[in-house]
């Protein structure tokens, strides 16, 4: 009997200890694992050639683009949100921001737009971060805020996470871990894809309920859950989300998406907030 009453107690155990290393584990996002799979060999060239940490590069591609589905990132190349500057002579594309039709840079292929993140870098403003060693990726992310990359207070936080929850301080090596990574159909990666090839996924709503959306590009499962009153439905955002990536997740037009939640410029959700995918008043 005790031996009985022994090995329950060391199971009840074990299953305890799994439970909390699972909690414990980041929930990674699929699109932000296809993201990085594509643009990190670009990110470790530029690390290289100009002395930027991967990481860092990488992480703030992902931050400022959505994971490469914000307007910019499809319609200008821009993955960093740079704007135009009195020094830029290239093409140049419209968007709104802190005020209307602001100008931003537009590049050719997205890895102009890495090279041209790089070199802005480089501006006097930035030489503090160059003193840093290149390992030191939170040094990195708060000298980025305090030299004025940023207006957002978490920004560097937020880039900390990132780094720490996909593993990319060691982009060359690592393996991101496959179990929890949610599934999605194989698709080969191909820089600057023009290809729109629809896929029908289904996405999880609530506990219980499903629906059907059809989306192009990528293959995602939501990761968020849908909570509903009053015909009124909104999730929670959590860290790395932005609108790009909650209206693509839900085939919501993010311009729609940003009328529901009265986000006006670049303004994007903050950690813990609703994010509404329906009209609510």
């Amino acid at each position: 009997m005790r031996k009985v009453l022994l090995y329950i107690i060391l199971a009840c155990t074990a299953m305890t200890l799994r439970a909390q290393d699972a909690a414990q584990k980041p929930v990674l996002n699929t699109a932000y694992l296809q993201y990085i799979e594509q643009y990190k060999k670009i990110a470790i060239e530029q690390e290289k050639t100009h002395k930027i940490p991967a990481c860092i590069t990488l992480a703030q591609g992902l931050l400022e683009s959505g994971a490469g589905m914000s307007e910019l990132a499809t319609k200008a190349n821009n993955h960093f949100g740079i704007k135009c500057h009195k020094d830029w002579t290239g093409e140049t594309y419209s968007h709104d921001d802190e005020t209307a039709a602001e100008c931003f840079r537009k590049y050719r292929r997205a890895k102009d737009s890495y090279e041209d993140h790089s070199l802005f870098l480089m501006r006097p403003r930035y030489a503090s971060l160059f003193e840093l060693p290149i390992s030191d990726y939170k040094g990195w992310a708060h000298g980025l805020r305090r030299c004025g990359y940023a207006t957002d207070p978490t920004y560097a936080a937020k880039l900390i996470k990132l780094i720490e929850d996909y593993g990319l301080t060691s982009l060359e090596t690592a393996e991101l871990p496959k179990e929890q990574v949610a599934p999605t159909t194989k698709q080969p990666v191909v820089e600057d894809s023009e290809q729109t090839q629809d896929n029908v996924i289904t996405q999880t709503l609530g506990k219980d309920k499903k629906v059907s959306a059809t989306m192009g590009e990528l293959s995602l499962f939501t990761e968020h859950e849908v909570y509903s009153e009053k015909m009124v439905r909104w999730v929670i955002a959590e860290l790395g989300d932005t609108y790009e990536t909650i209206g693509y997740e839900f085939n919501i037009e993010v311009s729609r998406l940003r009328r529901y939640n009265n986000a006006e410029g670049r303004k994007q959700p903050e950690i813990g907030d609703k994010v509404y995918l329906t009209r609510h008043k």
